[in-house]
């Protein structure tokens, strides 16, 4: 335990944490362009009055860790989605007709614009969805073996119908679906393109 008094605003602070707690707290200040007791006078305003110093820097630098993994994890995500160095949710995206990205385990993992306005659902809430909780997908292959040929490493593009129910009527389309990421080892995803055409 390294102890310390620092002073901010005619307040004075006494702190005891581990090394490990000071390293990361000077890191942080650093990365905001802070003082390290400019920081930690932030983190005492914050903090309840019923939370000590102590837990409360502790919990400020879980706190802004954890968020620094998750746009790293998401970073590295983003660059997982590649097809040969173009990131596969660009290509999602720049698509005119209404595409989902859908993993292996059919959630889905993006949906570009005019997916969101066909379905009439906000992007939110399709991530991370099941894609049969909007869409049914039918096909002359089954899915199943169609998500099983992509993971074997087929490149075909298959030829589907999807139905979707929106309020008051159901909506039928034609619908390609065509390999997005093949990787046997963390799991593969296709993409589902939509004709907007009558099915």
């Amino acid at each position: 335990m390294r102890h310390r008094i620092v002073q901010f605003e005619g307040r004075r602070y006494s702190v005891k944490l581990e090394p490990i707690w000071w390293e990361r707290l000077e890191d942080l200040s650093q990365q905001q362009g802070l003082r390290l007791n400019q920081l930690i006078g932030q983190v005492a305003r914050s903090a309840a009055d019923e939370v000590n110093l102590t837990a409360a820097i502790r919990s400020y630098c879980l706190s802004k860790t954890l968020d620094q993994l998750s746009r790293v994890e998401a970073e590295l995500e983003e660059r997982s989605l590649t097809n040969q160095g173009v990131p596969l949710g660009l290509i999602v995206d720049a698509c005119p007709s209404p595409t989902l990205m859908v993993s292996h385990n059919q959630s889905i993992q993006r949906a570009n614009q005019a997916a969101v306005q066909w379905l009439g659902v906000d992007a939110a809430a399709l991530i991370g969805r099941m894609i049969g909780h909007y869409i049914q997908i039918k096909s002359q292959i089954p899915l199943d073996k169609i998500l099983q040929e992509f993971e074997n490493g087929a490149h075909h593009v298959y030829q589907g119908r999807i139905v979707y129910l929106r309020p008051g009527r159901v909506v039928t389309a034609r619908a390609n679906i065509c390999p997005g990421v093949i990787d046997p080892v963390g799991g593969s995803s296709f993409l589902l393109l939509v004709d907007r055409g009558p099915g």
